[in-house]
Protein backbone atom coordinates (compact mmCIF):
# COMPACT_ATOMS: atom_id res chain seq x y z
CA UNK A 1 0.00 0.00 0.00
CA UNK A 2 1.29 3.30 -0.88
CA UNK A 3 0.96 7.00 0.24
CA UNK A 4 0.28 9.91 -1.15
CA UNK A 5 1.87 13.37 -0.02
CA UNK A 6 -1.27 15.49 0.35
CA UNK A 7 0.69 18.25 1.78
CA UNK A 8 -2.15 19.36 3.74
CA UNK A 9 -5.13 19.88 1.90
CA UNK A 10 -6.91 16.38 2.99
CA UNK A 11 -6.71 15.45 6.54
CA UNK A 12 -4.79 11.89 7.00
CA UNK A 13 -7.37 10.72 9.51
CA UNK A 14 -10.20 9.42 7.09
CA UNK A 15 -13.56 8.55 8.30
CA UNK A 16 -15.93 5.77 7.40
CA UNK A 17 -19.02 7.40 5.22
CA UNK A 18 -23.06 5.91 5.33
CA UNK A 19 -21.58 2.89 3.22
CA UNK A 20 -18.68 1.97 5.53
CA UNK A 21 -15.99 3.12 3.03
CA UNK A 22 -13.20 5.23 4.12
CA UNK A 23 -13.66 9.05 2.77
CA UNK A 24 -10.85 11.68 3.22
CA UNK A 25 -11.78 14.91 5.33
CA UNK A 26 -11.02 18.08 3.10
CA UNK A 27 -9.90 21.12 4.61
CA UNK A 28 -12.36 23.15 2.44
CA UNK A 29 -9.56 26.76 3.37
CA UNK A 30 -6.68 24.79 2.30
CA UNK A 31 -8.17 22.71 -0.93
CA UNK A 32 -9.06 26.49 -1.68
CA UNK A 33 -5.59 27.91 -1.36
CA UNK A 34 -4.10 24.88 -3.01
CA UNK A 35 -5.86 24.90 -6.08
CA UNK A 36 -5.75 28.77 -5.95
CA UNK A 37 -1.62 28.64 -6.11
CA UNK A 38 -2.03 25.83 -8.85
CA UNK A 39 -4.02 28.03 -11.12
CA UNK A 40 -1.57 30.92 -10.58
CA UNK A 41 1.14 28.62 -11.73
CA UNK A 42 -0.62 27.16 -14.72
CA UNK A 43 -1.53 30.79 -16.06
CA UNK A 44 1.15 32.38 -14.97
CA UNK A 45 -0.66 34.89 -13.08
CA UNK A 46 -3.21 35.68 -16.05
CA UNK A 47 -6.35 35.00 -13.92
CA UNK A 48 -7.59 38.93 -12.28
CA UNK A 49 -9.32 38.67 -9.21
CA UNK A 50 -8.62 35.02 -8.97
CA UNK A 51 -10.77 33.49 -6.42
CA UNK A 52 -11.87 29.88 -5.43
CA UNK A 53 -14.72 28.33 -3.12
CA UNK A 54 -14.62 24.79 -2.19
CA UNK A 55 -18.70 24.29 -1.53
CA UNK A 56 -19.39 20.74 -0.60
CA UNK A 57 -18.70 18.83 -3.71
CA UNK A 58 -18.10 21.29 -5.50
CA UNK A 59 -15.05 23.82 -6.66
CA UNK A 60 -15.93 27.31 -8.31
CA UNK A 61 -13.20 29.15 -10.02
CA UNK A 62 -14.32 32.93 -10.38
CA UNK A 63 -12.39 35.87 -11.84
CA UNK A 64 -11.22 37.44 -14.76
CA UNK A 65 -8.94 36.84 -17.94
CA UNK A 66 -8.31 37.53 -21.36
CA UNK A 67 -8.62 34.48 -23.50
CA UNK A 68 -10.85 31.46 -23.55
CA UNK A 69 -7.12 29.52 -23.52
CA UNK A 70 -6.89 31.01 -19.90
CA UNK A 71 -9.52 30.29 -18.77
CA UNK A 72 -9.09 26.74 -20.16
CA UNK A 73 -5.50 26.28 -18.54
CA UNK A 74 -7.58 27.49 -15.01
CA UNK A 75 -9.70 24.75 -15.22
CA UNK A 76 -7.07 22.30 -16.37
CA UNK A 77 -4.81 22.90 -13.08
CA UNK A 78 -7.78 22.52 -10.82
CA UNK A 79 -9.29 19.07 -12.03
CA UNK A 80 -5.64 17.99 -11.98
CA UNK A 81 -5.06 19.27 -9.11
CA UNK A 82 -7.88 17.50 -7.59
CA UNK A 83 -7.49 14.28 -9.80
CA UNK A 84 -4.12 13.74 -7.73
CA UNK A 85 -5.59 14.10 -4.52
CA UNK A 86 -7.71 11.40 -5.29
CA UNK A 87 -11.07 13.40 -4.65
CA UNK A 88 -14.13 12.99 -6.32
CA UNK A 89 -15.10 16.50 -6.69
CA UNK A 90 -16.53 18.52 -9.79
CA UNK A 91 -15.58 21.97 -11.07
CA UNK A 92 -17.58 25.03 -11.62
CA UNK A 93 -15.48 27.69 -14.22
CA UNK A 94 -16.95 31.05 -13.54
CA UNK A 95 -14.39 32.86 -14.87
CA UNK A 96 -15.08 35.56 -17.64
CA UNK A 97 -13.45 36.53 -20.59
CA UNK A 98 -13.40 39.80 -21.56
Amino acid sequence: MHELDIKGAVDARPELDDQGEFTPQIDASRLAQRIQTAVRRSTCGGIRQLDVQVEGELVVLHGRCGTYYCKQLAQHAAMNLIESLMLDLAVSNEISVW
